[in-house]
């Protein structure tokens, strides 16, 4: 296996793998859909928390049965990129009959590389070393998947971690903007207009995971985004499915709860 540059495996990232590459081999239908993050995405379906809200609204969506979730909190980009390296989690999914047709990918990573630095490193944070990284990402799910689209989520900015790490986040994201373009997206609906995560949709001061409203948001985002129309060049659009929004999301998105 190839050597990462900017870190490697650590237990938690292998320990959640390995229960990733389980969950794998328990599939039961084809799944067009991954969600390839940290936290916000392995809470949608981590079995340790069966009764958590994040996973009962999840287990609602009409998506959640063809989608494969690769989710490790608290993982960096160098962590992500020890699951595929040496944690093959790429191999084994691009083995598995259920999964060999992944079409459409999200990538939510970047938050921890800043957030859970020491207050006297976070000016050493170099960004172009997190953007090579998601960079590597990418081109492993290309080599994977050649037909692959990829869509990428701008990390929130949260006003607990101080104004030099937001200035990191916000580092990134036009990084990451730049980089890809149309195919990064925001957290619309989560966020105030300075992209910060608005302290309603967080389950405490403190807890900078989503509460019950953030992640019902959430969700929805995913769904928007996975259920976009696939633009190729010199080709019409193509849309896998339509699902509209529960009109309890549409009030929601309104930031009626601001």
């Amino acid at each position: 296996m190839a050597e990462i540059k900017y870190g490697k495996g650590r237990p938690t990232t292998e320990r959640v793998n390995g229960a990733n590459l389980n969950e794998l081999q328990k599939l039961d239908k084809n799944c067009v859909y991954c969600l390839f993050g940290n936290s916000y995405v392995r809470r949608l379906n981590d079995p340790e928390f069966p009764t958590s809200h994040s996973y009962l609204m999840w287990a609602q969506s009409s998506l959640s049965d063809i989608t494969f979730i690769s989710g490790i909190g608290g993982d960096k980009i160098c962590n992500a990129e020890w699951r595929i390296e040496d944690g093959r989690i790429l191999e084994h999914m691009q083995k598995n009959p259920y999964t060999q047709n992944i079409q459409k990918v999200v990538i939510l990573l970047g938050i921890n590389d800043i957030a859970l630095a020491k207050p006297k490193q976070v000016d050493k944070i170099d960004t172009q070393a997190m953007l090579d990284g998601i960079v590597r990402i990418t081109n492993h799910f290309q080599t994977t998947y050649p037909d692959i689209h990829i869509s990428y989520i701008r990390c929130p900015k949260f006003r607990l971690l101080g104004d030099n790490a937001n200035a990191k986040v916000e580092e990134f994201n036009i990084r990451l903007a730049d980089k890809y373009k149309e195919s990064v997206h925001t957290l619309t609906g989560l966020l105030d207009s300075d992209e910060y995560l608005k302290p309603c949709y967080q389950i405490s001061e403190t807890d900078l995971h989503l509460n019950e409203d953030g992640y019902r948001i959430f969700i929805s985002i995913l769904e928007k985004i996975l259920l976009m129309p696939i633009r190729t060049p010199g080709t019409q659009s193509r849309k896998l499915q339509s699902l509209p929004l529960l009109e309890e999301e549409e009030h929601l998105m309104s930031g009626s709860h601001t």
